[in-house]
């Protein structure tokens, strides 16, 4: 399944209301760049990609958060590029962000990248996030990194494996995904062990 450009059928706004924006997104004040910022996600114009993605290295969060979730309005072929390098961002709470809005996007060829990222992953939060994206996007070849998850020391982290794998497992069918679901009915973690047969039975009424 391929990525589904959001621009498509959106109407861009002027070139000089555009230009006023992007010049706002350089403004000194950090609430003057944090609006422009929010305000470019809502006029899905592939144009403003580059300077949101200059803004998500912005020391303020509220100007960087803004940015990554515009990136994600946006939702061009190049907005989920620079949200796909966010994933290498220094700071965790970034690649958090990032993380989360390629799930919510749907953002499939993202499914390899947040893979690679996981593996280098040592913030908890980021791995969370991380896992849920890689559920969001039902993609059956992640499901062996998912299944090393589900024996964490963190049970939250366990827990985001589980869930996501149901995901996986709903989407696909796939078999695997079952079998990983079926060793966790009798985790001793009485949270997990519910998210696994419920996951279960989703798939199972789906084969029906």
């Amino acid at each position: 399944m391929a990525d589904v450009d959001l621009t498509a059928g959106k109407e861009f706004i002027q070139p000089e209301q555009l230009n006023k924006l992007l010049a706002q997104l350089e403004d000194k004040y950090a609430k003057t760049r944090a609006a422009a910022a929010r305000e470019l996600g809502s006029v899905f114009n592939p144009e403003a990609v580059p300077a949101l993605e200059r803004a998500i290295k912005d020391e303020v969060k509220e100007v960087w958060s803004a940015s990554l979730r515009s990136l994600a309005e946006i939702g061009s072929k190049s907005a989920v590029s620079a949200l796909i390098a966010a994933l290498e961002d220094p700071r965790p709470e970034v690649r958090a962000e990032a993380a989360r809005h390629l799930g919510m996007i749907r953002a499939v060829r993202a499914a390899k990248p947040i893979e690679e990222a996981l593996k280098n992953e040592n913030n908890a939060h980021a791995k969370l996030e991380m896992i849920e994206a890689l559920g969001r996007l039902q993609d059956e070849s992640t499901l062996p990194i998912l299944a090393h998850f589900l024996t964490d020391k963190d049970p939250a982290i366990c827990w985001s494996a589980t869930w996501a794998i149901g995901m996986v497992g709903r989407a696909t069918g796939d078999k695997r995904a079952i079998e990983m679901l079926r060793l966790l009915e009798k985790h001793r973690n009485r949270r997990i062990q519910h998210e696994a047969v419920t996951a279960l039975r989703l798939i199972g009424s789906k084969q029906i």
